[in-house]
């Protein structure tokens, strides 16, 4: 979402300028465009010999339509550029029109791989599933699929981790007044801005992550800085650095717990169709179930666990 004009903004002036002068119905309803944008992590592309530089595209969502009366700005019957309500419809023909054959035309080197569309929670988004979306992403041979961000973690979204504030940065550069003119300034932008930008925005979207699973999936952390201009200028920038290895500890923890209450919940099902367990006469039936549950094996043939017993 681009506003037209921000409430505040900072001039420099001569001491003989004039202070410029803004007018708008309300602050609180300042003119904004939704904007669709599709980016991925800027790579080298082995068959064009080339750097690309991960920008997809950018789509606003507007509609021209002709003025229904005049008035002092424009005669009855001049084209006129509108903000368009955003929908299941228009979000889906967006994707097929636009993003999806944007991705086929620009895509570095061979699609032999499955690239992962990811999408938001909004609720004009379409279904992971969606039957027109997953048949235009199986087109000529490429392996296109939705999934889903998240939920409550925005900044696993790159756009809004810190791409379209750059984006916006450039833009609020240019002094805008009507729609078309705000759409000529976001593409603008968008081209301008510069690809290690956005590089850097998924390195750090890497260690968001990493503080994410730190904190078992939650979302009470900082924003990690790990100071990539100065290793650019150093010459020691890495392009994928490791992982924190309390980072991978935690993961590996976290994967062992789900593991064990899978199988927690295998034995419970078994119980429940009248299964027993013979218990040993030095020990509880806690130390037999656990036991059992270490025991078991991580396949989920019901014969396998039968057998265990």
């Amino acid at each position: 979402m681009v506003f037209l004009t921000q409430i505040n903004r900072r001039y420099y002036l001569w001491p003989d300028e004039e202070l410029p002068v803004r007018k708008c119905n309300s602050k609180r309803h300042i003119v904004k465009v939704m904007f669709l944008t599709a980016v991925a992590r800027p790579r080298w592309d082995f068959k064009r010999h080339r750097m690309w530089n991960g920008k997809i595209g950018t789509w606003p969502f507007i509609e021209h339509t002709v003025a229904q009366r005049r008035s002092k700005n424009r005669d009855n019957g001049a084209p006129v550029t509108k903000p368009m309500n955003v929908t299941k419809k228009v979000y889906r023909q967006y994707l097929i029109d636009k993003v999806i054959p944007a991705i086929k035309s620009q895509w570095p080197g061979q699609h032999r791989h499955t690239i992962y569309l990811q999408q938001d929670n909004a609720k004009p988004h379409v279904a992971v599933s969606d039957s027109a979306v997953c048949s235009a992403g199986r087109e000529d041979g490429w392996d296109i699929k939705l999934t889903a961000q998240p939920a409550m973690s925005p900044d696993f979204n790159v756009l809004d981790l810190g791409f379209f504030n750059a984006i916006q940065s450039l833009q609020h550069r240019s002094l805008t007044q009507t729609i078309d003119e705000l759409v000529v300034a976001v593409h603008k932008a968008f081209n301008e801005l510069e690809w290690r930008v956005l590089d850097k925005t998924f390195m750090t979207l890497q260690k968001v992550m990493e503080e994410s699973l730190k904190q078992n999936g939650n979302n009470a952390y900082l924003l990690p800085h790990i100071k990539k201009d100065k290793f650019a200028r150093e010459g020691s920038f890495v392009l994928s650095p490791a992982c924190d290895p309390d980072a991978s500890a935690a993961f590996s923890a976290m994967l062992d717990r789900i593991d064990y209450e899978r199988r927690i919940e295998i034995l419970s099902d078994l119980f429940d169709a009248g299964c027993t367990v013979e218990l040993t006469s030095k020990s509880t039936p806690v130390d037999d179930l656990c036991d059992l549950v270490d025991d078991m094996e991580t396949s989920d043939d019901d014969e396998d666990m039968y057998h265990i017993m």
